[in-house]
């Protein structure tokens, strides 16, 4: 399921169970994922996850040893330790991005380009390394990209990309911010997935993102119009560029009328 939603794990262990069937094929099983800090840091929670029926104490060994021979004493039991909530992980995100979000709606009033163009070459810097598999893992990094991603004049230039390379990287970018925005960003961040899911010819990942979309803005309602009309992403991909590059360009390359 994440990979037909456009979600390639990073930082993470996956493990696929199956069986052979003897004719060179294989009966999938259940699929799992642990994110590696997860692993690294809480490795009794993944033990017992993957094996709940297992007695989560040492054995006895007293039972098996020998006459005549010392009894090694029977290690303490440890419990399985609990891993950091998802939940609490987006909390900090969110109350480390909304005092910049903030800051983001003044510049936009102020028309202050020179602070949104950082912005966005933060923005095109992340993309870039998304195209080498290097999506963000800071929280204060996932919460200035949140934030700046509510401009809608950044966000539109970010609808599509100079490359198919660059839009694969982008789409698999604000898949991972979306899945650590809470309420205040995740409708933006899912118009913005769902978006560039259907300019990319991918509309069961837009469909997907639409049932899962509890509150659409006007973007995702747009899209999802189009998608259930079955209009050809191909006949408005021109336009969408467009827009995007008419966006970028007045922004970095013009000075504000005062």
């Amino acid at each position: 399921m994440p990979a037909t939603l456009g979600y390639v794990p990073a930082d993470s262990l996956v493990l696929v169970a199956a069986t052979a069937r003897g004719d060179g094929t294989a009966r999938m099983g259940p699929v799992t994922r642990f994110d590696l800090d997860t692993v690294v840091r809480h490795p009794g929670y993944v033990v017992a996850h993957l094996h709940p029926d297992r007695p989560r104490h040492f054995p006895d060994d007293r039972a098996r040893h020998r006459p005549g021979q010392p009894c090694l004493p029977q290690p303490r039991r440890i419990p399985a330790a609990v891993p950091p909530r998802p939940a609490d992980t987006r909390g900090r995100i969110a109350a480390l991005a909304d005092p910049i979000t903030d800051e983001v709606e003044r510049e936009e009033l102020a028309d202050d380009r020179p602070r949104l163009r950082r912005r966005l070459d933060r923005i095109d810097d992340a993309v870039t390394a998304a195209t080498g598999s290097q999506l963000p893992t800071g929280e204060h990094v996932i919460a200035d990209l949140l934030a700046s991603l509510c401009s809608l004049r950044l966000r539109s230039i970010h609808l599509t990309q100079a490359t198919a390379e660059r839009a694969a990287a982008a789409h698999a970018l604000w898949l991972h911010l979306w899945r650590h925005a809470l309420e205040r960003y995740a409708p933006d961040m899912a118009a913005l997935v769902a978006t560039t899911a259907y300019l990319r010819h991918d509309g069961s990942s837009a469909a997907a993102i639409f049932a899962k979309d509890p509150r659409p803005n006007q973007l995702s309602q747009l899209i999802h119009a189009m998608h259930r009309n079955g209009i050809d992403p191909a006949t408005v991909d021109p336009d969408f560029a467009t827009i995007s590059q008419e966006l970028r360009t007045e922004l970095t390359t013009s000075a504000p009328d005062f």
